[in-house]
C-alpha cells in the first residue's frame, strides 16, 4: 500500500515536535511504501501573523489560520487526487479542513483546539476563536478516522466538536528512547528527575519547593533534584540541585549524559500544570521510574495512579508533592512495584512500535471499506 505522511514542519528534525513526526514515519515505513509532504510556514504567513499580533493584538497562531488551511488544504487536494493513494496520514489539522478526496484519511493529534483555550494559549480574541474553531471542527470532519493520545483529548473533540465518538480512537505515545535491558546503576542519594523545556509551565517552582522541603523533612537520606531542559531562573541550591540544561539527545555523548542520569534517578518528577499528554512519561517508564505528576490534561493516561506512580490534585501544594515522594522513598516494596509495573507499562504500550501498529491498524479498517 501507497501512503501520503504529511505533516506541518520537517519530518526528520527529531526536534519537531519532540521527535513525534520522525518516530511515526520509521514506524509507517515499515508497512507502506511513504511518500512524504511537508507544509513549513512561508513569508506570506510570516507576515500575515505578525500583521494580526501588531495591528489586530491576536496571537495569530498560523498553523490554524484559515489562509493557511485554505492553502494547504488545496495542495493536499491536488496531491492526493492527481495520485494514486491508498491512504493518507495527516499530522495537522489546517491542511485538512478543506480538502476534497475521497482517498481515505487518518488525521493524528495529541489534543483539539477547543481543550487548549485557557489552558496552553491565553489572551485569544473572540475572532481568534471562532476562526481556530472551524479549522478544527473541519478537519475533524474531513478525517475518515482521528487518532488522539489521550481520553481528555477524545473527550474535546466528542463533546465540543460534535464529532461521532467512532470516529476518534485514543492511542499512545512511545517513548523517544529504546530500552532493552534497564540498567539501575547503584548511587548514594535519593534522585529525582526533572525533564522538561518550558521551565514554568512544567512546574520548576513546586519541584525545586519539592525538594527542599525533602531535606528539611528527612534527614535519614538525602534528595537530589536533578534538572534537564533548562536553567531555573530561581536561585538553587547546589547540594540540592543539579542544573543540565539543554541536552541535545541527537549528539551522543549529550544522549549518554541523559540515559546516565535515568540509570541513577529513584523517580521522575514533573509537575506540569498544563500536558497534552507528555512523551517524558513514556521515557521515564522505559526506565523503570515511576511519575508524579498532577492530573491535568492527558497525563492520567501515562500514569497509572498508585501503579505506576501519583497523580496529584490540581491544587495540590509542593509539601503535597514531597509526601508523596517519601511514600515511595520510606517503602522500597511499593518503589519496586512501581518501577515494575512502569517497565510494563512502557513494554505493553508506551512505545512506537505500538502505536505504529495501532495506526497500521486503524489505516486498515478504512481501506477496507
Amino acid at each position: 500500500m501507497k501512503v501520503l505522511f504529511v505533516n506541518v514542519g520537517p519530518i526528520q528534525d527529531r526536534r519537531t515536535w519532540s521527535g513525534t513526526p520522525y518516530s511515526l514515519y520509521q514506524e509507517l515505513c515499515k508497512y507502506y511504501e511513504i511518500e512524504e509532504l511537508v507544509f513549513e510556514e512561508t513569508f506570506s504567513d510570516k507576515l500575515y501573523t505578525e500583521a494580526r499580533r501588531c495591528i489586530l493584538k491576536e496571537n495569530g497562531l498560523y498553523f490554524l489560520s484559515r489562509m493557511f488551511a485554505k492553502r494547504t488544504s488545496k495542495e493536499l487536494s491536488d496531491k492526493l487526487n492527481t495520485n494514486t493513494y491508498d491512504a493518507a496520514f495527516v499530522i495537522g489539522c489546517a491542511c485538512l479542513a478543506y480538502v476534497r478526496t475521497d482517498v481515505p484519511i487518518v488525521y493524528f493529534t495529541d489534543t483539539v483546539f477547543s481543550a487548549m483555550v485557557n489552558y496552553y494559549w491565553y489572551n485569544m480574541s473572540e475572532r481568534e476563536i471562532r476562526e481556530y474553531n472551524e479549522t478544527q471542527k473541519l478537519a475533524l470532519q474531513n478525517a475518515d478516522i482521528t487518532i488522539v493520545t489521550s481520553k481528555w483529548a477524545k473527550d474535546a473533540a466528542v463533546y465540543d466538536y460534535h464529532i461521532e465518538e467512532s470516529k476518534i480512537k485514543v492511542h499512545h505515545f512511545g517513548s523517544n528512547i529504546e530500552v532493552t535491558n534497564v540498567r539501575h546503576l547503584p548511587h548514594d542519594d535519593f534522585n529525582i528527575l526533572f525533564v522538561g523545556a518550558d521551565l514554568k509551565r512544567k512546574g520548576i517552582d513546586l519541584a525545586l519547593e519539592c525538594v527542599h522541603i525533602l531535606n528539611q523533612k528527612d534527614s535519614s537520606c538525602h534528595y537530589v533534584l536533578h534538572v534537564v531542559g533548562g536553567t531555573p531562573e530561581q536561585e538553587v541550591d547546589n547540594n540540592e540541585v543539579k542544573v543540565y540544561g539543554f541536552i541535545n539527545r541527537n549528539m551522543d555523548a549529550e544522549r549518554q549524559k541523559l540515559d546516565y542520569l535515568r540509570e541513577t534517578s529513584d523517580l521522575f518528577l514533573l509537575p506540569t500544570r498544563a500536558e497534552c499528554a507528555g512523551i517524558v512519561f513514556c521515557e521515564a517508564a522505559a526506565y523503570g521510574l515511576p511519575s508524579i505528576s498532577f492530573d491535568t490534561g492527558g497525563v492520567s493516561d501515562y500514569i497509572l495512579d498508585g501503579e505506576t506512580g501519583f497523580l496529584m490534585k490540581t491544587d495540590a501544594t509542593a509539601n503535597d508533592f514531597a509526601d508523596k515522594v517519601l511514600e515511595i522513598a520510606h517503602n522500597k516494596k511499593l518503589l519496586e512495584s512501581m518501577k515494575k509495573n512502569a517497565r510494563e507499562l512502557y513494554k505493553k504500550d508506551l512505545n512506537w512500535t505500538q502505536l505504529g501498529l495501532s495506526i497500521k491498524s486503524e489505516i486498515e479498517v478504512i481501506t477496507a471499506v
